[in-house]
């Protein structure tokens, strides 16, 4: 095609890894990249020479877009972050998060206003580029979002490995038309600049060219075509946030049901529909409205497994005990913080609430109460009491009243979709009643046995194919859990199983937790197969009764905590042994006086490497005593020498070990 004696003119050579993608100037004078070692490049080509880079993800970027000014500029990865940037100073301006899973594609809306983001969780999200709120989620593709590009002021494409190519509207949220013809997944889209052909290219090396111009009489008279197959529904996360003992299950009770049953402290989060109801969206749709009220253990142990369901929630009511003789609002301030820096892209709105007032009254003067409350940002303060149901119907009416209803995404999805989560959630209701009879209830099936479920429910049988992609993306969205191990079989088959509660997988995690801290070694393990044994204090109405269905749900637990770096497998003395970095520490502060007259630097994972460390040394036989302090471990051998190691996180990934050979403690 006459580029025989065409010859490469420019290398830039910097980033660590592979390079996933690169986008050129308007200009044509400089190229932004991104690649494996996490970082975007901005590079010019007459200087060959890279001149700002940015850093700021924590995993590999996969995409990158200018916006139409070249101000700004937005990425994508496997951190599962969308990223503003400031194209002059370098600086992140923003972190949009919400996506479960890593990001293929971002583009910028004509006007720069709206953001678009795709990828493996199976969903679109617009985002308000100068809030960071997430304003839409778009769901329809059975598999992962590829690729998107613009057509015109308010409409895009989108491609996906469902081999489908998709129309939406930005501002309804809706899909125009769905493409059909691919074979394989498709991997990119572009439409050309008279908008009226679509190029698409697929694994298989093919590009379809689509004749899109008859799409511009949509343009033209601003004509919205709704699929009546969408629904789209908007739902309220409200948190019921505390400390153990503060009476969150007995609120929750009298707040769904109107009535006061007496409840022990729970290791597990629990969600209840508080209220749903149906509504008129501005653009003419039914918009089904849910709010969901989560209850959320409150022991310090768990702590960690329930911060990573915050995030998207609209309202947060924080209960203390009013019986408090030292600080009652020591907790509520705790409360107050976490849930702020959980939430990222906008700030939570809270609720002070003060529990169990019949049996103390009040904790401190009103003047008192509404300064701590203006100073930790709630909204209002309310006394309750389960057991009388004092303040109860204040508290649900303040719940109403306080969710940002504008703020929270819509979402779009199909009627098959729609339909699959209410037959989820009527399976789900059923399990109170079951556990009264015997225990009837089962938290696992497989995909077979709720194909055919769903299949009497639905009226119709979809292919095995796709009702599996429907549960992948209803697993995106966290309505339920596929137990399917991708290190080994990566596609779910119909023998695989589904846990219908995500939520008994925090009761599992956080209980092994509790375990691997209690353990007399001390450094925060467990044996695997003491995992695997369910060897550990969980109580029998949380436990899932049938023992096989128990042990392939910890295998995955167990397979989880690692995925996400809150464990770590270590072999200690041919024994597999589960590493908690966060586990490894007591209370107690290192007491000893000592001259650490060795220190070794070190980069990396520095609680990780730090909990692998003295896990492997707790085990050693030449040592007679071990002891552990916060960030510290003290050893005595057998020959009467003690020996002490002291971290120093430095931050940034970095971190020192003091070492005294022969301290002395005091």
């Amino acid at each position: 095609m006459g580029f025989e004696n065409k010859k490469n003119s420019c290398t830039l050579a910097g980033h660590a890894g592979g390079t996933y993608h690169a986008i050129l100037s308007k200009d044509n004078q400089k190229i932004l990249s991104c690649g494996d070692d996490g970082s975007i490049k901005l590079w010019t080509i007459r200087n060959k020479k890279c001149i700002k880079v940015f850093s700021g993800h924590t995993a590999p970027v996969y995409c990158v877009a200018w916006s139409n000014d070249e101000r700004y500029i937005i990425s994508g990865g496997s951190d599962n972050d969308v990223r503003l940037w400031d194209a002059e100073t370098g600086n992140c301006m923003a972190v949009l998060s919400g996506h479960k899973q890593f990001i293929l594609s971002v583009v910028w809306s004509w006007n720069n206003n709206i953001i678009i983001s795709g990828g493996f969780d199976d969903s679109i999200r617009l985002w308000d580029a100068k809030t960071g709120q997430c304003l839409r989620v778009l769901e329809g593709h059975s598999s992962y979002v590829a690729a998107i590009a613009l057509y015109g002021k308010n409409y895009f494409f989108s491609a996906s490995c469902d081999r489908t190519i998709r129309l939406w509207d930005i501002r309804s949220g809706l899909c125009v038309q769905t493409f059909t013809g691919h074979e394989c997944p498709i991997r990119t889209i572009t439409v050309n600049n008279d908008k009226r052909l679509l190029y698409s290219g697929d694994g298989n090396g093919n590009v379809l060219t689509w004749d899109i111009s008859e799409l511009a009489d949509i343009k033209k008279t601003d004509r919205v075509i709704i699929d009546q197959e969408q629904v789209q529904y908007v739902s309220a996360k409200v948190l019921l946030a505390g400390d153990t003992g503060v009476g969150k299950s007995g609120l929750a009770e009298r707040l769904i049901n109107n009535q006061f049953v007496k409840t022990v402290s729970s290791h597990a989060r629990k969600a209840y529909t508080m209220e749903s109801q149906t509504a008129k969206d501005p653009n003419g749709s039914t918009l089904h409205k849910e709010t969901i009220l989560w209850d959320l253990a409150g022991q310090p142990a768990y702590r960690l497994v329930h911060q990573l369901s915050m995030g998207d929630a609209a309202l947060a009511c924080v209960l203390f005990d009013n019986r408090s003789e030292t600080n009652p609002f020591e907790s509520p301030a705790y409360w107050s913080q976490v849930l702020d820096q959980s939430c990222t892209n906008t700030k939570i709105k809270k609720l002070l609430v003060a529990s169990r007032i019949d049996v103390g009254g009040l904790p401190a003067g009103k003047e008192r109460i509404e300064a701590f409350a203006k100073d930790n940002g709630f909204g209002q303060f309310i006394p309750t009491s389960a057991n009388t149901g004092e303040g109860c119907t204040e508290l649900v009416e303040a719940i109403r009243n306080a969710i940002p209803w504008d703020d929270i995404p819509k979402v779009t999805t199909t009627r098959t979709l729609a339909a699959m989560r209410d037959y989820m959630a009527l399976l789900k209701s059923k399990r109170p009643a079951a556990q009264s009879e015997n225990n009837s209830y089962k938290d696992l099936l497989t995909i077979g046995e709720l194909h055919e479920g769903f299949s009497a429910y639905f009226g119709e049988k979809l292919s095995t194919d796709d009702f599996i992609a429907h549960l992948s993306s209803l697993e995106a969205s966290d309505t339920i859990d596929l137990l399917v191990f991708h290190t080994v079989s990566p596609k779910p088959k119909p023998a695989d199983k589904v846990l219908l509660d995500p939520t008994r997988l925090d009761a599992y995690a956080s209980a092994i937790l509790v375990a691997a801290k209690d353990e007399p070694d001390g450094p925060g393990h467990l044996a695997e197969s003491k995992v695997l044994d369910g060897g550990f204090k969980l109580e029998p109405k949380e436990r899932v009764t049938d023992k096989e269905s128990e042990r392939h749900l910890l295998w995955y637990v167990m397979e989880t905590l690692i995925s996400r770096d809150l464990a770590l497998r270590e072999q200690i003395k041919g024994i597999d042994y589960i590493v908690f970095p966060s586990q490894c520490t007591t209370e107690l502060r290192y007491p000893g006086v000592a001259a650490f007259g060795v220190a070794l630097g070190f980069a990396g994972p520095v609680k990780s490497i730090y909990a692998t460390l003295i896990a492997q040394l707790a085990h050693y036989e030449g040592f007679s005593k071990r002891a552990f302090f916060q960030d510290a471990a003290a050893y005595t051998s057998k020959e009467g020498g003690r020996y002490i190691i002291r971290l120093k996180d430095l931050g940034h990934g970095k971190g020192e070990l003091e070492i005294s050979l022969r301290a002395t403690l005091r």
